[in-house]
């Protein structure tokens, strides 16, 4: 199966392959998915790696992997600000918290073939456990009053199960209840 990452800063992922389906998920930047099928539609039946989440993505959105070296890391933007600005050809793409850098090395990055630069804040490896206090409060606080969406995992709608994903910004805490069945969170 081919193998994508989330090209924008969030991607709807819809029940069905049409921009009115409900919403039950969003892919952030840099996600990597495996595209299930590719109707001609302009659509792409995806499964997330980081939740496990299928549905349907609009194919514009997501960039196809190529073998990336060895040497590259898979990072998260590991900062307090809720959008982080990375550069690109096309120009500035604004991501937000928690979004992942893959092939990431020396402030450089590639999607496939949009490659992209990022000399914002810290970035730590996927899977690392953030146990700073203080870094975490700073971070949950900004997400006090962020509004309800359904699938949303953005300061601009969140679905209340994507705290995880957001606030801990690290690939390393699950999203729901499906993955903690006699399991430990971290």
């Amino acid at each position: 199966m081919p193998i994508a990452f989330c090209s924008v800063a969030a991607a709807p992922v819809r029940k069905l392959p049409a921009h009115d389906s409900e919403m039950v998920n969003q892919l952030l930047f840099g996600e990597k998915v495996q595209i299930l099928e590719q109707p001609s539609n302009g659509w792409g039946r995806i499964i997330s790696e980081y939740d496990q989440y299928a549905g349907w993505v609009a194919i514009n959105q997501l960039e196809q992997a190529v073998t990336a070296p060895a040497d590259l890391d898979d990072v998260i933007i590991y900062n307090t600000g809720l959008v982080n600005e990375l550069q690109c050809a096309a120009g500035s793409i604004m991501i937000p918290q928690g979004a992942g850098l893959p092939n990431f090395h020396q402030n450089k990055g590639s999607l496939g073939n949009l490659s992209y630069a990022y000399t914002g804040g810290d970035t730590k490896p996927v899977n690392t456990l953030v146990t700073d206090r203080s870094f975490l409060q700073a971070i949950l606080e900004k997400w006090i009053n962020v509004p309800y969406l359904w699938g949303g995992r953005t300061f601009m709608g969140d679905d209340g199960c994507s705290h995880s994903s957001g606030c801990f910004a690290t690939g390393h805490a699950r999203r729901n209840s499906r993955f903690f069945t006699g399991r430990k969170m971290w």
